[in-house]
């Protein structure tokens, strides 16, 4: 989005763009600052965009801020008939393909004032139409399709919804590698990735990893920051780029576990592992998850293909990859928290627990859940497990939680997919150990802390 106090003549900004094979078509929009007096009023109809040629579907249906005024512009025309600025007279083209017919064609653009996104009304109660109050341009995918990307999310959308739970849901698409994730704000007023991250690192498909679009730390050293422990490099602009020693392992496992090669258990570079479009989708059954060799398999076992997309697998990184390093070797200092990682831009690995004992952000979230723990946490013993309430196993895994039983990588083998879960966070223990989430049908440990060498999931939550 731009805002700005004023524009400069003849500044051009896209607002569409559809691409199907060998048609490209764009849609351009020129807008000149009015000098005049503002006089002859405005037309309030919300804004629509109507074409001429109507075999042509692929009109865009969303539309990007261009331009603002501050919310303390006098815009009472009778009291203040010269608003330099305060209006705008405008031009449009479209930019056809050479297989379009030739023609006159005709378009109408009209144009509606938003509040200013700092004031967004209180009746948002879903993370895409924050985005939209935000000011922010989703984007454009082949066949039409446009979704918000992950990292445009900030603080303050987040807290524009008003609601929490499966209702305030939307896929949002992360710009490394275009893969969509399902995102919610959930009871304990945070935003968090509600399916597993899929990432490959150094992969072909994924763009290199910065810190304009990965959750990398601009500073070069200090507590927590990691940039220090080699893969980093940065450039004139002080963007900071990590290139990892190792790329991610192709490795179609399967529950009973195929060797996964060249992963050293006792190794402190990163790795992960791709492991396949496989979805455990959660049931009732307290031993194992239905497993699922893609999305169309498990779409067509009485499951909904969003409710199936939630339990993807995604990848499995051990704790060096998480935190975008290529050496955790060292990093020691207990209850610190790592301030980089993988997720995405402005997106972030949970806290588990801290010197003081009082931030566990995986147990905060389950006790807000009413079934799911009976006490928050045991502040005296920070790996003691805590007992489900009714409920709580099948509450952990379904809407709108939805943590997926995907199991950990362990001596070159999957082990307990479709029986356990296990997520990384950020936080530093000794003896190179991390913290993270672990349960089971039984029990659930918010911050139990082992060997940070094996391959587990990651959910990322929003900053």
């Amino acid at each position: 989005d731009l805002v700005v106090n004023g524009l400069s003549s003849d500044y051009n900004i896209k607002t569409g763009v559809y691409s199907s094979g060998n048609t490209i078509s764009s849609w351009g929009m020129k807008l000149t600052a009015g000098t005049g007096t503002g006089a002859g009023g405005a037309d309030v109809t919300p804004p629509t965009i109507n074409n001429g040629y109507n075999n042509y579907n692929v009109i865009p249906s969303i539309y990007t801020l261009v331009a603002s005024r501050p919310s303390s512009t006098n815009m009472d025309m009778d009291a203040n008939p010269d608003v330099t600025g305060s209006h705008f007279t405008t031009t449009y083209d479209i930019y056809a393909s050479s297989v379009q017919p030739a023609g006159t064609y005709e378009g109408r653009v009209k144009y509606i004032l938003t509040h200013p996104h700092t004031n967004a009304p209180s009746t948002i109660n879903d993370i895409d139409a924050a985005f939209a109050a935000a000011g922010k341009m989703k984007v454009y995918e082949e066949g039409g399709n446009s979704y918000y990307a992950m990292q445009d999310m900030d603080s303050q959308i987040c807290s524009f919804v008003s609601g929490t739970g499966a209702s305030t849901a939307t896929q949002l698409v992360d710009l490394r590698d275009s893969k969509l994730y399902w995102v919610a704000k959930l009871a304990d007023g945070k935003c968090w990735m509600t399916q597993n991250l899929d990432l490959d690192i150094g992969g072909t498909n994924t763009a290199p990893l910065n810190s304009n679009n990965t959750d990398i730390s601009t500073t070069a050293s200090g507590s927590g920051v990691h940039n220090n422990t080699g893969g980093y490099a940065v450039d004139g602009n002080n963007v900071w780029t990590w290139t990892p020693t190792n790329t991610a392992i192709t490795a179609n496992h399967t529950i009973s576990g195929t060797s996964v090669s060249n992963w050293a258990n006792s190794s402190v570079a990163p790795y992960s592992v791709e492991g396949g479009d496989v979805y455990y989708y959660t049931s009732n059954n307290s031993n194992n998850d239905s497993t699922f060799n893609s999305l169309a398999e498990c779409a067509t076992n009485s499951h909904t293909k969003t409710d199936c997309q939630h339990y993807h697998r995604g990848n499995h990184y051990n704790w060096t990859a998480a935190i975008a390093t290529n050496n955790s070797n060292g990093i020691s200092n207990n209850y610190t928290n790592a301030a980089n990682s993988i997720c995405p831009k402005n997106w972030r690995l949970p806290v588990a627990t801290n010197s003081g004992q009082s931030i566990y952000e995986f147990g905060d979230l389950l006790y807000t859940y009413y079934g799911i723990t009976k006490a928050k946490y045991n502040t005296s013993n920070i790996t003691n497990s805590i007992e489900y309430a009714n409920g709580g196993f099948v509450n952990i895994c379904k809407a709108p939680l939805r943590f997926v039983r995907s199991g950990n990588v362990n001596n070159s083998m999957l082990e307990g997919a479709a029986t356990f879960g296990i997520y990384w966070s950020s936080t530093v223990a000794r003896n190179d150990g991390a913290y993270f989430l672990y349960f089971n049908s039984s029990s659930v440990w918010p911050s139990y802390n082992y060997d940070r060498s094996y391959g587990r999931s990651l959910r990322c939550v929003a900053r």
